[in-house]
């Protein structure tokens, strides 16, 4: 390998490497839960409202397949978080 294809190779890295940085920035200031998948469905990343929503570590779906996670009782633990959450602006304003 030549100087110019090595330079090449690491420009090309630092260029992957500041767009990962730009995706991870954009999920992570989702206000929605964000769960990315590879091609074949295994978890590569959750933000931090994904777990605040669902209420599991985002950390312990990384490398699961999303047919391992139970997403039914993911959502209706989220649909309980939302109405407790609903339940209690309603009694506060009465």
């Amino acid at each position: 390998m030549n100087l110019v294809s090595t330079s090449t190779v690491a420009l090309k890295k630092q260029e992957n490497h500041q767009e990962s940085l730009n995706y991870a920035y954009l999920f992570e200031s989702a206000m929605d839960g964000v769960m990315v998948t590879d091609e074949f469905g295994f978890v590569q990343y959750t933000n931090k409202n994904y777990e605040l929503l669902f209420g599991v570590s985002r950390y312990t779906e990384i490398g699961k397949h999303v047919n391992d996670i139970g997403v039914d009782e993911l959502i209706l633990n989220a649909l309980k978080k939302e109405k407790m959450l609903l339940e209690g602006i309603f009694l506060l304003q009465t």
